[in-house]
């Protein structure tokens, strides 16, 4: 893993993949053209309710216009992992630095535009305390905090991604009243 990650990386579901290159990934998967990750980011575990970290994509977006997303992106050839690659997007997209990427939620496949088919894997992550979200405005023009019942009402990216995140809702709202 390059040092860019964080020291502390635990509970990973899916760790044999995840910390292969991304370039692996696709040798190893001929039928995939692309590899992207999500990052679930929540509110701490003393917070209630349960809040996720989402971001409206630009109006001027050509996918998904004004729709509202869990940070990620595209994995990247420089990408050394998968891990590498939610460092980086989660920066990109929030200016939030991660402390730990504590699972791997699983992962999707969908086919995209102009032909292309993908593999989406979910991580949940935590971030450093005391940072501020900061979009850029060209790709996303607003963030909340959201509850599940806003992650309900408000217009998601596709049905497949609002169904992952209200799954990984209620995983984690099931593990903190388990505790």
């Amino acid at each position: 893993m390059s040092s860019a990650l964080p020291d502390r990386l635990t509970g990973t579901a899916c760790l044999s993949e995840v910390e292969l290159a991304p370039t692996a990934i696709l040798r190893d998967n001929q039928h995939l053209t692309s590899l992207a990750i999500g990052a679930f980011v929540f509110t701490a575990a003393t917070d209630l309710p349960t809040r996720l970290l989402l971001i409206r994509r630009s109006k001027e977006e050509a996918a998904f216009p004004s729709r509202w997303e869990v940070p990620g992106g595209g994995a990247e050839p420089t990408d050394e992992s998968l891990l590498d690659t939610v460092v980086r997007e989660l920066k990109e997209e929030t200016g939030l630095e991660v402390a730990s990427i504590s699972e791997c939620l699983g992962q999707i496949e969908f086919p995209g535009r102009f032909g292309r088919m993908w593999r989406k894997y979910n991580f949940l992550v935590e971030v450093k305390e005391g940072q501020e979200v900061v979009t850029d405005p060209m790709e996303h023009s607003e963030h909340i905090w959201g509850t599940k019942e806003e992650v309900e009402k408000v217009e998601i990216t596709t049905e497949d991604h609002r169904e992952t995140i209200l799954q990984v809702f209620a995983k984690i709202e099931e593990r903190r009243k388990a505790r």
